[in-house]
């Protein structure tokens, strides 16, 4: 019998599943690029936030670039 996946994740679940740190998961969260529940410092990311979070990751998000 398969398991589903879990409705949510924690940085350290977060960050295996984008093969990235999870510093970066962090960063993403303080900066509100990806929305989580926070518990002090325990956080818990919905599934729905992580795959929007990937689906907007890429798009221009964040500040300009300067132009010379």
């Amino acid at each position: 019998m398969k398991k589903d996946p879990p409705d949510t994740l924690t940085i350290p679940q977060a960050a295996a599943e984008l093969s990235v740190s999870r510093q970066n998961i962090w960063h993403a969260i303080q900066r509100g690029r990806i929305k989580a529940l926070r518990f002090g410092h325990v956080a818990l990311i919905p599934r729905s936030a992580l795959e929007e979070y990937v689906a907007t990751k890429g798009q221009n998000v964040g500040r300009p670039r300067k132009k010379h």
